[in-house]
């Protein structure tokens, strides 16, 4: 992919939009393929993948118009939920 980046943000990823969906006055949401990421090599961890706990990134909260930090793990997808059989 060839699309400008913001060189200062720890991760960034070109996405193609695919569609957008529930369009109102407010905004609307967007359907996007993730076509490239690209991430700063201070954010990577140890076994090479992007570490996102140490690039304190900020997700949009649509219900309340808010940005919140995204925190620390609390748990594992697909092993954590094993134990409660």
């Amino acid at each position: 992919m060839n699309a400008p980046v913001f060189t200062d943000f720890p991760m960034t990823m070109e996405c193609r939009i695919e569609r957008k969906i529930d369009e109102s006055e407010t905004g609307y949401y967007i359907v996007a393929k993730i076509m490239n990421i690209r991430v700063n090599e201070e954010y990577l961890a140890e076994d090479g993948k992007p570490d996102l706990e140490k690039m304190h990134l900020l997700t949009f909260d649509p219900v309340h118009l808010g940005y919140l930090e995204i925190g620390k793990r609390v748990g594992n997808a697909f092993k954590d939920g094993t134990q409660l059989k």
